[in-house]
């Protein structure tokens, strides 16, 4: 009975030492991870509040000014835009300004009716409001269609779940 007991407190402090070495190899990770996206930190308390706290700030500097909802990031816009326009498509963005809450979007592509069907997908996503072309004339160098489009209001939509 006793060599049972042994072997049993044995294993217990076996596992209790995996543990231990466990977490302190995920501190050491957690802590190089916030070392490097945030090397001008200079002490390291608790890695994972002071991420925390370090994004909420990125997120208050990404607000428009004198309002309280964030901007789209230009991540999620760019993900937004190959989503809807399928590469099938035969349409090349040239230039993609993006301002406080508007976005223009300039290119070109083969025929007219691509750039109303860009435009109309364009209006599914979410996040954009007042998407109108503001330019759509052909390029007699190329023959193909050069426009532009305006998206007057940009909205934070929650990330897709797909």
């Amino acid at each position: 009975m006793a060599i049972v007991i042994l072997l049993g407190a044995a294993q217990l402090v076996h596992g209790i030492y995996l543990k231990q070495s466990r977490v302190k190899r995920i501190t050491e990770e957690t802590t190089a991870l916030f070392r490097a996206a945030r090397p001008e930190a200079t002490r390291v308390v608790d890695p994972v509040s002071q991420m925390r706290t370090a994004i909420a700030e990125l997120e208050t500097a990404t607000r428009i000014p004198g309002s309280e909802a964030a901007r789209p990031r230009a991540i999620d816009i760019l993900a937004a835009l190959s989503r809807e326009i399928p590469v099938a498509l035969d349409v090349e963005i040239t230039q993609l300004a993006s301002g406080t809450d508007n976005l223009t979007l300039t290119g070109h592509t083969a025929a007219f009716n691509e750039v109303d069907d860009i435009k109309t997908r364009l209006e599914k996503i979410p996040m954009f409001q007042e998407v109108t072309i503001a330019a759509a004339n052909i390029d007699n160098r190329s023959n193909r269609v050069r426009f532009t489009i305006n998206i007057g209001r940009l909205e934070v939509a929650p990330w897709p779940s797909n």
